[in-house]
């Protein structure tokens, strides 16, 4: 996993565990990327840590779970 992929998992994952939620328009806005690639980071970090964060189709925003462990280490 490159570094870039590797930042925007750890924030996915420092937004749930610091506020406890966090949307598309978040990752792409503070990384500037395009909606695609948002969309593959939230299918990657899933794909890690699935039980981490729930998707909440209303509001289109991902909510911490109560099981939530950090999976991210940085080394």
């Amino acid at each position: 996993m490159n570094f870039n992929k590797r930042m925007r998992l750890h924030f996915i994952e420092t937004m749930l565990a610091n506020y406890g939620h966090v949307n598309r328009d978040v990752l792409m806005d503070y990384f500037d990327i395009a909606s695609a690639c948002a969309t593959r980071d939230f299918t990657d970090y899933r794909a890690i840590a699935s039980k981490n964060m729930v998707y909440n189709h209303n509001d289109r925003c991902y909510y911490k779970t109560e099981g939530f462990e950090k999976v991210i280490i940085w080394e």
